[in-house]
């Protein structure tokens, strides 16, 4: 069990800097007119939520997983609300999908074993990126268009709150009792979030993000301390690698 046992705690710090403008609302509520809600704030200040961090970092550790030829499955939440209505529908849709059913307590997928799943706590806790530049908040309009014909909804505009480019963010990833492999499969999975993008309106331009690890702190309990322990980047990512060519 992940936790039965307190043996090692490893933080990943991440610096994240929007490359374009980033747009993480709060949700939206419907007045005269089209408005998004302002971005996500605490403090009053803007941040990157960190259960958007572990949507994204999970989605893309599944792309990377099925990519080697390795089967993941569809967190339940996923499953589109007719295909579980329907006899054999989950069994059916995630074959069609190339997806395995979604995990329980016991056969964990490797996504899984990092990000849990239904019954079974999560390894990694995603905190919030807070700011460590002075954010700069836009207010963008955009004019809302009508699916059918195409074309500018007669008085109807989008307004959205966005953190424009330039503003780095703060971020820390904390895995208890991780595999050397499950780090690197977080590292990995960071150093790629650019290809994927963050927030809402990515095909629009925004949520572009450039990430840097700016360390990696492995902690051993050791006599009921916490005992530092020296292993690098490279060590973890290799482990992820052996394990990719090992399944």
């Amino acid at each position: 069990m992940v936790f039965e046992k307190l043996e090692r705690i490893v933080e990943i710090q991440v610096e994240y800097e929007a490359k374009s403008s980033l747009a993480i609302q709060a949700g939206r509520e419907e007045r005269l007119r089209a408005v998004e809600q302002p971005v996500i704030r605490v403090g009053g200040q803007p941040v990157l939520p960190g259960s958007s961090l572990k949507g994204v970092l999970r989605s893309l550790l599944e792309s990377l997983f099925s990519q080697n030829g390795i089967l993941v499955c569809v967190p339940e939440a996923a499953i589109p609300l007719e295909r579980k209505k329907q006899r054999n529908g989950i069994q059916e849709y995630v074959k069609e999908i190339g997806r395995k059913v979604p995990c329980k307590t016991e056969d964990l997928c490797p996504v899984c074993e990092i990000f849990g799943s239904a019954g079974v706590s999560a390894r990694a806790t995603f905190l919030d990126a807070r700011p460590t530049t002075e954010p700069k908040l836009l207010e963008r309009r955009h004019v809302a268009i009508t699916r059918d014909t195409r074309a500018a909804a007669g008085g109807a505009l989008l307004e959205v709150e966005t953190v424009d480019a330039g503003t780095k963010f703060d971020g820390t990833i904390r895995v208890i009792n991780p595999e050397r492999w499950h780090i690197g499969a977080l590292i990995t999975a960071v150093e790629n979030l650019t290809s994927l993008g963050l927030g809402s309106k990515k095909s629009e331009g925004y949520g572009e993000v450039a990430t840097t690890i700016v360390s990696v702190t492995p902690k051993a309990m050791k006599e009921g301390k916490w005992v530092p322990e020296e292993v690098s980047i490279d060590e973890y990512k290799e482990a992820f690698m052996k394990y990719l060519r090992e399944q």
